[in-house]
């Protein structure tokens, strides 16, 4: 045992009278009305989540989980960890369950009514915990996709990142982070379903950042065997499509401290023109990265690859890679589509504009294939929606821009595709994403009839 290993397990056990005071005091004590069993329902919850969220997090032992879940059924609810983790896996089990459909605000979204439950606990033992949990880490990281899917993306944010941290924590502790990292399949599985919600959530939020996307570089990929070999394939792949985007994102639009959304897939600040000097620096890297992205597509086994053609898909984790892959083209060539917009005086060569094209033709994909993965709930909600408006702004600059005109034909419908697209999410969140595109339509409009 390292030493500050065992001064934090001395803190820890110090600090569990405390926490076990808070959890037997806590105000909800009263509040929470009595837990009903129904297992018939409870079945039908697990089966959900294991059907259509275990597989993009693959992160629990569905054995280890199952007798965790007959000891529920047995005991019932308390403020056990495992038991928080039960009632964890029924929301998420009860929001992947929700039909397409209009969401009101104004109703408790789907699992809410098992989300009262865990919180109190998972709130007080995230607080008071100094030892690396695994079944703590892994119902921090579940929570965060519940967050995600009710389109919370602040409270996703902060259980993911309190999950990273809590992980640290461990690798911390341990000799050599690498090799702590990699020799435990469940802590591998944690670390890279931490890492691609992580980075979901900054590639369009200014937050603080966790360390641990300083160890992917070394971390090993996980095997996954607790899932198919589909459902492998496409979670390997979003890991290094994630991973590609982030070098994108560092490649191209490095953090500034006084340009705000430096990193964001959103346009939402174009500080000035963007010179010439820089687009020349990196038409090369961009060409690069492009090269880097058609290499991820390509590495995918043929039989479990996403097609690049209008072709619809009834397999959700071919959609989202797909919708991956154009999000990614998107930002590689958005710098030339910058650069056109802002320097109107000026004519662009064949190749800028060329360059500029790809990049409208991915925002035009982008808002095509998003369409159905945006009908139903699911943790993508937020990032589609936020991308959903970068790709409006850089169609709608294009548009008024004579050199690009030609490439955006059906501004207006573009424009509407994306706000019926998000129409049915009446969350705040999406309401203001939803009132911005209205507007920039507005304008459009008004200035297609000068």
């Amino acid at each position: 045992m390292q030493p500050n290993q065992g001064a934090t397990t001395v803190l820890d056990q110090k600090q569990s009278a405390i926490m076990t005071i808070a959890l037997h005091r806590g105000p909800w004590q009263d509040s929470s009305p009595h837990f009903h069993i129904d297992r018939l329902l409870l079945d039908q919850l697990v089966t959900s989540f294991f059907s259509s969220v275990h597989v993009c997090h693959p992160i629990l032992n569905q054995d280890k989980f199952t007798q965790i879940y007959e000891k529920f059924l047995e005991n019932g609810p308390d403020q056990s960890i495992e038991s928080t983790l039960c009632m964890v896996v029924f929301a998420l089990g009860s929001v992947s369950l929700s039909p397409a459909g209009p969401w009101n605000s104004q109703c408790s979204p789907p699992g809410t009514e098992f989300m009262r439950y865990a919180l109190p606990t998972l709130t007080v033992r995230s607080l008071w915990t100094f030892c690396f949990y695994l079944t703590l880490a892994q119902v921090l990281v579940l929570a965060s996709v519940y967050f995600a899917y009710i389109v919370r993306p602040l409270h996703s944010w902060r259980l993911i990142h309190s999950a990273a941290n809590l992980l640290q924590l461990k690798l911390s502790n341990s000799g050599c982070q690498t090799v702590a990292l990699n020799k435990d399949e469940a802590i591998l599985r944690l670390f890279w379903s931490c890492f691609i919600i992580e980075c979901d959530r900054l590639a369009e939020l200014e937050l603080p950042r966790s360390s641990l996307q300083q160890l992917t570089d070394d971390a090993n990929l996980p095997r996954c065997e607790n899932l198919d070999d589909a459902h492998m394939t496409a979670y390997l792949a979003e890991i290094s499509i994630r991973r590609l985007l982030n070098r994108i994102h560092n490649s191209l639009y490095p953090r500034k401290s006084n340009v705000i959304n430096a990193l964001s897939s959103t346009p939402l600040d174009i500080q000035g023109e963007f010179p010439l000097r820089e687009l020349e620096s990196i038409t090369s890297l961009c060409e690069e990265l492009h090269s880097q992205l058609d290499l991820w597509h390509a590495a995918i086994p043929e039989q479990f690859r996403p097609p690049l053609s209008l072709e619809e898909l009834d397999n959700d984790r071919l959609s989202i890679l797909r919708i991956r892959y154009y999000a990614a083209r998107h930002i590689i060539y958005r710098p030339f589509v910058l650069y056109i917009t802002t320097h109107s005086e000026s004519q662009a060569s064949s190749a800028t504009i060329e360059k500029a094209g790809i990049c409208i033709e991915s925002c035009s994909l982008y808002l095509y294939y998003t369409s159905k993965i945006l009908q139903a709930p699911s943790q993508y909600t937020w990032t589609f929606a936020l991308s959903s408006l970068g790709a409006v702004i850089i169609l709608t600059l294009s548009w008024f821009n004579a050199e690009l005109r030609s490439f955006v034909t059906e501004v207006d419908s573009l424009q509407s595709l994306a706000i019926d697209n998000l129409s049915r999410w009446n969350v705040s969140s999406i309401s203001d994403v939803i009132g911005i595109l209205e507007e920039i339509r507005r304008k459009t409009r008004l200035r297609s009839r000068v």
